[in-house]
């Protein structure tokens, strides 16, 4: 939110959180979801890079273009094996996820 919605917003009354708080995550958790969120962006912009479409890459990953999709918008039924599995089908090296881990 930027300072000036931010300003409103307490002018107003309102509280300004994270959703973090607002869902009172733990530092863990909160880790874990950023860190599913950053797999999956990487999933789709390596997919967009090589030309393929979410039903090309299911077929070559071995899932259904709907679970591939769930893959890419990070959903909460998605795990971690599976984003890697993925990456390592669109040629991710462990180099590369790595440093998605380390940014």
């Amino acid at each position: 939110m930027n300072k000036t919605k931010e300003k409103r917003v307490r002018e107003m009354g309102g509280r300004v959180t994270s959703v973090a708080k607002f869902l009172d995550l733990t530092p863990e958790e909160e880790f874990l979801i950023d860190f599913k969120i950053d797999l999956s962006e990487d999933i789709k912009r390596r997919r967009i890079a090589q030309g393929l479409t979410q039903a090309e890459l299911a077929r070559r990953a071995v899932l259904s273009q709907p679970r591939l999709a769930a893959l890419e918008a990070g959903g909460p039924s998605v795990s971690i094996d599976a984003l890697l599995r993925v990456l390592h089908q669109l040629g991710a090296s462990r180099k590369e996820v790595g440093e998605l881990i380390a940014a």
